[in-house]
C-alpha cells in the first residue's frame, strides 16, 4: 500500500519535517527510493528553512523594535493603536521594559493556539498548551497530534510562526547573557 494524501496532509508533513518537529504521525518511507527522496528532502530543508526562518525572524525583530518604540513613546508610535487608552497605559507601564517581539509573539501564539486546538481538536486547555509548547520548541513527542484537517492546517501555521519566534527568543536570551558576562568580565579586569 501506497498512501494517498490530501494537499493539507502534504503541507502538514512538509512543515512538520522541515521544522524538525517530527510528531511521528506520518512516515512516508516504505522503500529504498522513498528513503533516498527523504534524505534529499531533509538536506534541502537545511538550505530552504534558514532562508524562510531568517525572513520570519527579521519580521519578528521589526515587530520588537516597533513595540519598543511604542513603549518609549507612550503608545503614540502606532497611529491606529494611539486611540486605545488600554494600549497607551500598557505602553507606559512597559516603558524601558518592553518584552521582545519574539516574546510577545510566543505569548500570543500560545494563547491563540491553545484556545484553537482546544476547540478544533476537542482537547483540554492543558493538552492544547502542551501541544503548542511541544511544537514551537520542536520537541515533537508525537503523543498528541492533530487529527482533523483544520487542526493540521493550524499546526502548520503554528510551526511556521512559532519555531522561528522560539529560535529568535533563544538567540535574544543567549545574546543578553553573553553581553552580561562580557560586561561582568570587563569589570573584573
Amino acid at each position: 500500500g501506497h498512501e494517498h494524501w490530501c494537499l493539507h496532509e502534504v503541507i502538514y508533513f512538509t512543515v512538520v519535517s522541515m521544522t524538525t518537529v517530527g510528531y511521528g504521525d506520518y512516515a512516508p518511507v516504505h522503500s529504498d527510493p522513498e528513503k533516498m527522496l527523504a534524505i534529499a528532502f531533509m538536506w534541502m530543508s537545511l538550505i530552504v528553512l534558514p532562508i524562510i526562518f531568517g525572513y520570519i525572524s527579521a519580521e519578528v525583530e521589526l515587530m520588537s523594535h516597533q513595540l519598543e518604540d511604542t513603549a518609549h513613546s507612550g503608545g503614540k508610535s502606532w497611529p491606529k493603536l494611539h486611540r486605545s487608552r488600554f494600549v497607551r497605559r500598557v505602553a507606559m507601564l512597559l516603558k524601558g521594559h518592553a518584552p521582545s517581539g519574539a516574546t510577545m509573539m510566543l505569548v500570543g501564539l500560545h494563547l491563540v493556539s491553545s484556545a484553537a486546538f482546544a476547540i478544533i481538536e476537542r482537547w483540554s486547555l492543558l493538552d492544547a498548551l502542551y501541544f503548542t509548547s511541544v511544537t514551537v520548541t520542536t520537541v515533537g513527542y508525537g503523543d498528541l497530534v492533530p487529527t482533523s484537517k483544520l487542526g493540521k492546517v493550524a499546526a502548520t501555521g503554528l510551526a511556521l510562526l512559532g519555531v522561528p519566534a522560539t529560535a529568535s527568543l533563544a538567540s535574544e536570551i543567549s545574546e543578553k547573557v553573553s553581553n552580561s558576562v562580557s560586561v561582568y568580565t570587563e569589570k573584573l579586569q
